[in-house]
């Protein structure tokens, strides 16, 4: 496992200089940014150079795990790599929400509550590429994946599927939403949280670093979504927790878009 940083800032020639001194390559002028393993012995002298610039807040920072990690772990946390699109319609004003869901029995500021009532709306068929899972701008707690792969690795260990239109109701063909209904525990001990001021409700702060919490008991199906919220403001989402048997399936099909992070033992 390693915890990379992000390091970022306007380039300079004295910036590229002190950049250089430390063998990282950096331009003298425009806008750099990259990622940093926190555990080389370079990563204090760019603490010291953030500090100089009066960036003292935290850096972002990502956890890359290994494949033996990724392959012993029981469960994973599963979310994608790329979001593509925003659900519709009326993106600009979140016209999706009304559309979408029941908001009867939502918080009216962190939107908890919210139920599906009906298909999300794309513009249209997503542009794939290579990739075959993904997850729309602002829903962070649904995956969407092609007919193909649906088939090949959720159907069988029974994971339903959803379809889903564009703005003039018309089913997509190339792509689905996953139907994930089961819910578990995490173990959520000593991590942050903010709560809601309207609702109450505890939304823990974004997992960015080491393994993903562990469910508390064993889940019942393949997948299962999380009864604990994840976020901060307006924003809340569950996470979406996958079994080793999904995960060793989606790599045999060597699907694109996936990614995976390895729920503590």
């Amino acid at each position: 496992m390693k915890i990379l940083r992000r390091v970022a800032g306007p380039g300079s020639a004295q910036t590229a200089r002190e950049f250089a001194e430390l063998g990282i390559a950096v331009a003298a002028d425009g806008y750099f940014g990259f990622w940093f393993d926190e555990a080389d012995p370079r990563w204090p002298a760019l603490v010291e150079w953030r500090a100089r610039q009066g960036r003292f807040a935290e850096p972002l920072s990502t956890t890359v795990f290994s494949k033996a990690e990724l392959k012993t772990a029981q469960w994973l946390e599963f979310a994608t790599d790329w979001q593509w699109g925003y659900p519709q319609p009326d993106e600009g004003d979140f016209g999706y929400l009304n559309v979408t869901y029941d908001d009867s029995g939502a918080c009216g500021k962190c939107k908890v509550g919210l139920r599906q009532v009906a298909p999300f709306q794309f513009v249209g068929e997503p542009t794939w590429g290579r990739r075959s899972v993904l997850q729309l701008n602002w829903v962070f707690d649904e995956l969407f994946v092609t007919p193909e792969l649906w088939e090949t690795v959720f159907r069988p260990v029974g994971v339903g599927a959803r379809e889903v239109h564009n703005t003039k109701g018309k089913t997509l063909s190339t792509v689905v939403q996953l139907v994930v209904e089961d819910r578990v525990d995490l173990d959520m001990d000593g991590f942050e949280f903010h709560t809601c001021e309207v609702c109450g409700t505890k939304k823990y702060t974004v997992i960015s670093r080491g393994f993903h919490p562990k469910p508390v008991t064993e889940p019942w199906g393949a997948m299962c979504r999380s009864n604990q919220w994840f976020g901060s403001g307006g924003r809340a989402f569950q996470g979406l927790i996958a079994s080793r048997d999904v995960y060793e399936a989606i790599e045999a099909a060597k699907a694109k878009g996936a990614r995976f992070i390895p729920c503590a033992s």
